[in-house]
């Protein structure tokens, strides 16, 4: 697609300041880091969607259950803050 890019490479590093969503598929334990990194680096209004594993203590702004054989979820948290102008 036009409008889409993957990018692969240490996510530490990488700007997020460019990110209309940030997909991650990691574990448990650097989720609040990746929230802060998020919140820190991306516009207002755009999404963080990780798959199965919620950020602690964050209320996802919605939760999708995807029809496949683990029953995989998707939380959705989109950054807080003024919406990004269109």
């Amino acid at each position: 697609l036009a409008n889409a890019a993957v990018h692969r490479g240490d996510l530490w590093q990488a700007s997020f300041a460019d990110a209309d969503v940030v997909y991650a598929f990691l574990s448990p334990v650097p989720m609040p880091r990746l929230w802060q990194k998020c919140r820190d680096e991306m516009p207002a209004g755009t999404w963080l969607v990780s798959n199965s594993f919620r950020v602690p203590d964050v209320e996802p702004d919605a939760v999708l259950q995807v029809s496949d054989r683990r029953a995989t979820r998707l939380y959705c948290y989109r950054i807080p803050g003024a919406a990004r102008p269109s």
